[in-house]
């Protein structure tokens, strides 16, 4: 991770997820987007590969997102809601949904960072059709003047 100015004169840090990791040996962190304090991203194992991840640079702690029935999970996109001192934030990826045959579907979750719960999950298809979208993910997030 990189923090400092755009001229490169700033700090590099390695940080792994490796305090999520249950079994097996981590493979890979990757970091996919940030806001504010979190960044969110994936990781993999030698037994599981698509994990994501929120990371929380300022506190040092990591959370995972791998809802339940799912097989794969990314972490795409993160957005703070509101003002600057808002804890509410959005999380946009996709994940594999082992109730429809690991078909892969869009999500957005809510995160409040001051209580670390994640609240609000729901998955999205290409075209509202589960079966026949072989792929839908959001590869990010961000705000409009409409909201």
């Amino acid at each position: 991770m990189y923090q400092g100015a755009f001229d490169g004169s700033g700090t590099w840090t390695q940080r792994d997820a490796t305090s999520l990791v249950r079994q097996g040996q981590l493979l890979n962190t990757i970091a996919h987007s940030t806001m504010r304090d979190l960044v969110v991203g994936n990781y993999d194992t030698t037994l599981v590969t698509g994990n994501a991840f929120i990371y929380n640079v300022r506190t040092n702690i990591w959370t995972n997102l791998n809802p339940r029935g799912s097989k794969s999970v990314t972490a795409y996109g993160i957005w703070q809601n509101g003002r600057r001192s808002s804890d509410s934030y959005t999380i946009a990826g996709g994940f594999s949904d082992v109730k429809f045959g690991g078909l892969d579907n869009g999500y957005m979750v809510d995160f409040n960072v001051g209580t670390g719960r994640l609240r609000h999950f729901k998955g999205f298809s290409y075209n509202n059709s589960k079966r026949s979208s072989r792929i839908s993910r959001f590869d990010g997030i961000t705000g409009t003047s409409q909201g």
